[in-house]
């Protein structure tokens, strides 16, 4: 008997690269409210927000991966309890 397999993936572009995670390591998508700064962190560290009570840190991934701080005006992020990876040079989004 043979097992079907159908893996998803959260999918995301940094610059020309396609990174992306096992969906089943995502918590949540949200497009966050106020940020508050922490003085003394890392530069990838934007701030922190209040997400049902609870202290979540704002990551830049490009700065993180020692590209430019990202630009953008939307304000997506994810709750993930793993690593992303970098997808192969074959797949696309």
């Amino acid at each position: 008997m043979q097992q079907e397999h159908n893996a998803q993936y959260l999918t995301f572009h940094l610059a020309a690269e396609v990174f992306a995670m096992d969906i089943r390591s995502v918590r949540e998508i949200i497009q966050y409210g106020p940020m508050t700064t922490v003085p003394l962190m890392p530069g990838f560290v934007r701030g922190v927000i209040n997400l049902r009570g609870s202290v979540v840190p704002v990551i830049d991934l490009q700065a993180r991966f020692g590209r430019p701080a990202a630009r953008s005006a939307r304000r997506p992020a994810w709750s993930s309890s793993t690593p992303c990876a970098r997808a192969s040079a074959s797949s696309s989004a």
